[in-house]
């Protein structure tokens, strides 16, 4: 479980929304990052899981094809229903 590793790269609010890191040395530090973690992933699959919680958002087709939930735009982690006990009655 790696918990929002491109954070050092992701400064201003707009780049946490959109999930594009700013400058592009930035963009090319967060590819380099999560290249590396779905290239090692992929050599020891299938007995290799990574969970990532992260702002990134990588327009690339191996990036957006390696995400599972996208919690953006009113979709979250702990749907609200859950907290609100309504889905348990």
């Amino acid at each position: 479980m790696l918990d929002q590793p491109t954070q050092v790269w992701y400064r201003s609010e707009v780049d946490q929304n959109t999930g594009t890191p700013g400058r592009d040395t930035d963009r090319e530090a967060v590819n380099r990052l999560f290249r590396l973690i779905y290239d090692v992933v992929a050599e020891l699959a299938p007995k290799m899981q990574v969970i990532v919680c992260d702002h990134a958002n990588l327009v690339d087709d191996w990036f957006q094809d390696s995400v599972k939930h996208n919690w953006r735009g009113g979709e979250k982690l702990i749907p609200l229903e859950w907290i609100n006990g309504t889905t348990f009655s």
